[in-house]
């Protein structure tokens, strides 16, 4: 008797839920067909290759200072000094296969990626105002920092060759923009 009676309470509370799942599925699209992309996402330049980001940004990583350490992503050795003139006990390291190493953990115990590590370089050690992580700039020079890693930039370029071969396969939406 006690066994029919849970197998009947079970039975019955399975049979109310189930229609409310549909709805709340229903409703769950519809949330998701109206979610909008931020603002700096249609400001970014739209690029046909990673290439294209990869030469732009090669002008800029001189720009910036960045060559004056790292000559062609590799080293002119000895050990870092910040803007302030203090030498550090840090040993300036080659770009050539440094993005295989990362996200990493900083020597203040966080996360970072290979952009903020950029950044970080880039304000301390040469006196640059810190980089806003959704402009232009920054992802160029990312990409171009992950372009001196050959396994990376080999991934980096494999992967969008299958992108836009998927993309041929994709229906376009009504808007012409990015799926």
């Amino acid at each position: 008797m006690r066994k029919t009676c849970t197998i009947l309470a079970v039975a019955l509370a399975l049979a109310l839920a189930a229609p409310a799942a549909p709805q709340a599925a229903t409703k769950q699209i519809a949330k998701k067909k109206t979610v909008t992309p931020p603002a700096f996402f249609f400001t970014q330049r739209r690029d046909s290759t990673v290439v294209d980001s990869v030469k732009r940004e090669k002008k800029n990583f001189r720009d910036v200072g960045c060559v004056g350490c790292h000559p062609r992503g590799r080293t002119v050795g000895g050990t870092a000094v910040d803007v302030m003139g203090n030498r550090n006990p840090v040993p300036i390291p080659t770009l050539v296969g440094a993005t295989e190493h990362f996200p990493r953990l900083s020597p203040a115990n966080q996360i970072i990626s290979v952009g903020q590590f950029n950044d970080l370089c880039a304000t301390v050690f040469i006196g640059n105002a810190p980089m806003d992580p959704y402009s232009q700039d920054y992802r160029d020079l990312e990409s171009y920092v992950t372009s001196l890693s050959p396994g990376q930039y080999k991934r980096m370029l494999s992967w969008e060759k299958e992108r836009k071969a998927f993309m041929k396969t994709v229906k376009r939406t009504g808007g012409g923009s990015n799926p």
